[in-house]
């Protein structure tokens, strides 16, 4: 899944230019993040419950909480702005494509940091 993630968003980064599969790969991304939460329901509940605890954000646990939290945030950032960008309201600031690159750059820091355990995930 992480690997369909950081594919898309390349892909997304990539073809820009190509506006209608740009827009079909950000909502396949879209899509895939929904899939990924939902598979992970349980643990992404526990790590929400995680983050009302800030004594706990020092922990690995807490840690790995914060940097969920982000990657949706900046998802949410990119998604929105996408759209609006879309409805031709660009703005002087191009926040969805900071947003995307700052998205990518965090996904493939987050995979690779968890590299050995996702090695042996399995999807249930």
């Amino acid at each position: 899944m992480h690997v369909l993630l950081i594919v898309t968003l390349g892909f997304c980064l990539l073809f820009e230019a190509v506006l209608t599969l740009h827009i079909l790969l950000g909502f396949v991304f879209v899509y895939l993040i929904a899939a990924h939460l939902w598979q992970r329901k349980r643990t992404s509940m526990s790590l929400l419950n995680r983050l009302r605890r800030p004594g706990g954000w020092h922990r690995p646990a807490g840690r790995l909480a914060l940097a969920d939290a982000v990657l949706l945030a900046l998802t949410a950032v990119m998604f929105v702005s996408g759209l609006w960008d879309w409805q031709l309201q660009r703005t002087t600031i191009r926040w969805h494509a900071l947003s995307g690159v700052l998205l990518t750059i965090v996904t493939v820091v987050h995979t690779v940091r968890r590299r050995r355990r996702l090695r042996s995930s399995a999807i249930s």
